[in-house]
């Protein structure tokens, strides 16, 4: 009798990062498609168990910052929902230029408010290649963008 194991590939996540004055619409838009698309995600929450967002909105993480950096190396996409200043803020807690890092050599896909995130933060000195930059503030639909990402993700995954 043949009792080989099979190795079970390991799952890959989306994060939403969500800290205080991050945009409510946007993490809560990419939060539903990617959840109706299958895929897991995790909200991290970046200063404690709930923050307000730009329009008071508090969301609850699913986890925070110290629990998700395992998670860093399985990460196909990461949704930063906040401005370039916001941005700066952040990394201030060198573990996000850590996670940032981790999941860039996985190759994952950053999702940005706009090209200025990725110019004045850490993120430039990491080479994402052009094609694993998503900019939202530009698009005219944001349901639709959010749709679209899922469904390259959901692709990326199941091409695991």
């Amino acid at each position: 009798m043949n009792n080989a194991c099979r190795a079970v590939p390991p799952v890959s996540y989306c994060v939403v990062l969500w800290g205080s004055s991050f945009e409510e619409m946007v993490a809560v838009i990419f939060v539903t498609a990617l959840r109706q698309a299958g895929l897991p995600v995790q909200l991290i929450g970046l200063i404690g168990p709930h923050a307000a967002g730009v329009h008071g909105l508090a969301l609850s993480p699913d986890m925070t910052l110290s629990e998700a950096l395992p998670l860093a190396r399985q990460t196909m996409c990461i949704l930063i929902p906040c401005d370039p200043t916001t941005v700066c803020r952040i990394e201030n807690d060198p573990r996000i230029c850590t996670f940032f890092a981790e999941a860039a050599m996985n190759d994952a896909l950053f999702i940005v408010s706009d090209s200025a995130a990725m110019a004045v933060t850490s993120l430039h000195t990491l080479a994402i290649p052009p094609a694993h930059v998503v900019t939202y503030a530009t698009h005219p639909n944001l349901i639709e963008l959010a749709r679209t990402v899922a469904l390259i993700l959901q692709d990326k995954a199941q091409g695991l």
